[in-house]
């Protein structure tokens, strides 16, 4: 016969003071096993990632034959999300006297690289597409129009058949200026090199470098540094230009920085919101990051604005991506002792930021080369630090779009003597990874790679007043103020004291009670819980809940059999207000059981 339940819920009579919205938890970061992508033959450094879905292809620079100094463009690819990769492919000419900092775009099945190469003393920037995502190769075609091989530092975009390059190349009579060329049918063809530069003035001389450059639809930016000299002051800017027609023709470079000392350019364009985000050395507190945005492709922009906490200190390396109206910086911020790894985020396309953090405070090691990726509100971060042992890659995630970060994992093994140039990217809840790696202490170095995958989460729906629910999630940090850090207050009902308590840690296994002041829904990311088996007590008892499909109240299974009492397992309509029986055990709810003497609950299916 079910007991009539009598547990008075004491807590409902509280005050709820505060406004509060969700806050996720994060678990360590679900990474697979690293792994080389070629054959361990070679010098191989600086790659690239691009992917679309679970399609991923990687390029790289290999110094295929040390002995007698040549090189070439190599690359791999993959078709499901970095797990398994399907051999090395040759994409540029094999046996080059040089070449350099190889680019890669990819939007479907066209997959577009780019690189600076020196063939019999002659240097030219070049260019091989793909149509069958990263499979075969089109032979390499030149694309430049620069004199006495001067193209350098080249960047490439794609979105769907819009192809745009760009690189830096001297423009004849002493300065370096910005150039572009473009495609219409994903690489195959090329319409010529076109210079998208400006008239600086009356100065001694101009150098632009380290252009960018993003495409979406027949939208396309470009940002670069250039540095203005005469015979008295250097003076660096960071600029851009816009096209509304795929690159065809240019609205005319615009200054985007306000001061005099501007490094790094980086860009982001998501629809047709543009961030730019540079370094800035000429601030009274050393460097500073800024950023400034555009809504309308370029064609006019916001102005400067900073996007550091705004503390003394070097500020280097940025990177940033946006997805939807979400938007992720990270760079490298020297702390006092070493650099770490700062962020600073945005929901609204960078009309406004959350405030700039440290990913981990507990990092105290020197940071380098921190890059970022991101897809809807999931965001990961690489980048290479000694751990004490060896210099070795490392990774952090995001779920809330860079509002709170996972601890930092080692996304590499135990072999390598010396990591470096991480890159990353990322589509769905997939993102791989890429890195240069010293296997020895010889001539041998490879690309690695490891992949992630966003970890499963479940969402706690809360109703304004109390709720009583369960967590049934094993997350990084299952403190209580780490999962309901939102809530007015949180209760678990202790068994055997017959009273109320204030739990430290939440535990999947039990049902709390949890007050809110409005609506909200709290998103707990980490290992799914989807079976368990817990001691009860005699009397009632707040049990919780599995992930994943509800559970028939007949298919628990509790020993000695029959303990709980028929009937005697109710739940609370936060809505209504009150108690209903329950016939099955739902995700992310919480259960009064009735138990005749004490007993072993196993909820799910039988644990191992």
């Amino acid at each position: 016969m079910a007991r009539t339940l009598r547990a008075c819920v004491a807590p409902i009579a509280l005050a709820l003071m505060l406004v509060l919205s969700a806050s996720p938890v994060l678990a360590d970061g679900p990474w697979g096993t690293p792994q080389s992508i070629e054959d361990h033959d070679s010098y191989s450094q600086m790659p690239q990632v691009v992917m679309d879905g679970s399609d991923v292809v990687a390029v790289w620079l290999e110094n295929t034959n040390r002995a007698d100094g040549t090189y070439s463009i190599q690359s791999n690819r993959s078709t499901d999300g970095g797990e398994t990769w399907e051999g090395k492919t040759l994409v540029s000419s094999s046996s080059l006297d040089r070449c350099d900092t190889p680019q890669v775009a990819m939007s479907g099945s066209n997959v577009v690289a780019i690189w600076y190469e020196v063939q019999s003393g002659t240097g030219s920037m070049q260019s091989s597409c793909s149509t069958d995502k990263g499979e075969t190769w089109s032979p390499p075609v030149r694309i430049d129009n620069a004199p006495v091989s001067s193209a350098r530092q080249p960047d490439i975009a794609i979105d769907g058949n819009n192809v745009v390059a760009t690189w830096k190349q001297s423009d004849g009579t002493g300065n370096i200026i910005i150039a572009t060329n473009r495609s219409s049918d994903g690489g195959a063809t090329w319409e010529g090199s076109q210079s998208i530069d400006f008239d600086y003035g009356e100065v001694d001389q101009h150098s632009a470098e380290y252009p960018k450059v993003v495409v979406q639809g027949q939208n396309v930016v470009v940002g670069w540094k250039t540095r203005v000299s005469d015979s008295v002051t250097h003076d660096h800017y960071v600029y851009a230009n816009s096209s509304v027609d795929g690159g065809e023709t240019w609205n005319g470079a615009q200054l985007l920085s306000s001061k005099t000392d501007s490094y790094s350019p980086e860009l982001t364009m998501s629809g047709s919101t543009v961030i730019a985000i540079w370094n800035d050395n000429d601030t009274d507190i050393g460097t500073a990051m800024y950023y400034n945005r555009s809504t309308d492709s370029g064609a006019t922009w916001d102005g400067p604005a900073r996007l550091d906490n705004g503390v003394a200190g070097g500020k280097y390396v940025p990177s940033i991506d946006a997805s939807g109206s979400n938007v992720v910086a990270v760079w490298r911020q020297f702390n006092g002792s070493v650099s770490v790894v700062w962020s600073n985020c945005s929901s609204d396309g960078g009309a406004s930021w959350d405030g700039a953090q440290q990913i981990d405070p507990s990092l105290t090691v020197a940071v380098e080369d921190p890059r970022v990726a991101m897809s809807d509100s999931t965001t990961v971060a690489v980048w290479y630090h000694d751990d004490g042992t060896a210099q070795r890659a490392y990774s952090s995630f995001s779920t809330d779009g860079g509002e709170s970060w996972s601890d930092p994992q080692r996304i590499q093994g135990d072999v390598a003597i010396r990591a470096g140039w991480p890159r990353v990217a990322m589509d769905g809840t997939r993102a791989v990874a890429v890195w240069q790696q010293h296997d020895d202490m010889n001539s041998i170095v490879d690309i690695h790679s490891n992949y992630f995958e966003r970890p499963a989460g479940v969402d706690i729906e809360l109703t304004s007043g109390w709720n009583m629910v369960s967590v049934p999630v094993t997350a990084a940090d299952m403190s209580t103020s780490a999962v309901f850090g939102t809530a007015d207050a949180v209760y678990w009902w202790n068994p055997a004291t017959k009273s109320y308590t204030i739990p430290a840690t939440i535990d999947p296994k039990k049902g709390y009670w949890v007050a809110v002041s409005g609506d909200q829904t709290i998103t707990v990311t980490g290992e799914p819980v989807e079976t368990w088996e817990d001691n009860l007590s005699t009397g009632w008892n707040m049990i919780g809940s599995v992930s994943g499909d509800a559970v028939a109240v007949g298919d628990m299974d509790d020993v000695p059999a029959d303990t709980i009492q028929d009937g005697a397992l109710y739940t609370w309509n936060p809505t209504g207000k009150c108690y209903s029986v329950a016939t099955q055990v739902e995700q992310g709810k919480a259960y009064w059981a009735a138990c005749d003497d004490a007993c072993v609950l196993s909820v799910g299916a039988s644990p191992a």
